[in-house]
């Protein structure tokens, strides 16, 4: 995601990602396509392994604040997620009284979240009311009225077991969520080999932009500290 940092102009460099974020997509903002059942798989194989990743460093990272507005995807829709430890400074500011005081960052914050991030591609549901309505869905053998339509027809068993991991993620009731998440991995793996397989049979194809939102990289950057747009030269 940030590709550099340019001290003289006090900016830092992202790498562009053309499709935006998840929270664009699922709110359907600018008129952006509703991602499909497989694309959602897939991000969730995708940020649970980049969360591992963090999570095995020596320098024992953690996000701190995944959220939807923290993964981005590129013109592929291959998800990134961003804002990796922006949390923590925060966190450290709220106690020496700098910032209002924040939760605890930890690899158990980031199981909570990544769960709450799974229930909502299932589901397209708030934050705020996902973990509920899931768990009453699935205590009712509702589950498939609650998974989200825009997203196509959803392979019913896979979808299950996913919500059912994440309920127990964002429930925490679980001793060791990095072990928890590898499992996860491993379900993901599986999944990620039946929707391979039915995306080839049915011949999926990623979604695309309204007609006339195309978008091409801009000539510009928008530093995100300064909010002040410093333009490139394209010779």
């Amino acid at each position: 995601m940030m590709l550099g940092a340019c001290p003289n102009n006090t900016s830092i460099v992202y790498e562009y990602m053309s499709n935006r974020n998840l929270e664009h997509h699922l709110s359907r903002k600018s008129g952006a396509p509703p991602l499909p059942w497989y694309v959602r798989f897939r991000i969730c194989f995708e940020v649970t392994a980049a969360l591992l990743f963090l999570h095995s460093l020596p320098e024992n990272i953690s996000h701190g604040d995944l959220n939807l507005k923290n993964i981005f995807l590129d013109q592929s829709f291959i998800s990134k997620i961003g804002n990796v430890g922006i949390a923590k400074l925060f966190y450290r500011l709220s106690n020496i009284g700098t910032v209002e005081p924040l939760a605890s960052i930890d690899h158990e914050s980031d199981a909570h979240a990544l769960g709450i991030t799974m229930l909502r591609l299932l589901t397209g549901l708030p934050a705020d009311q996902v973990v509920g309505f899931v768990g009453e869905a699935l205590d009712n053998g509702q589950f498939d009225n609650i998974l989200d339509v825009s997203a196509g027809e959803w392979p019913l068993v896979e979808a299950m077991e996913l919500a059912c991991l994440s309920l127990e993620l964002v429930e925490l009731r679980v001793r060791n969520q990095d072990d928890w998440m590898e499992k996860m991995m491993e379900t993901l793996e599986k999944i990620r080999a039946t929707v391979d397989e039915r995306m080839a049979n049915e011949n999926q194809v990623f979604p695309q932009p309204p007609r006339g939102s195309e978008q091409s990289v801009p000539s510009y950057f928008l530093c995100p500290i300064t909010q002040v747009p410093f333009y490139l030269s394209m010779n």
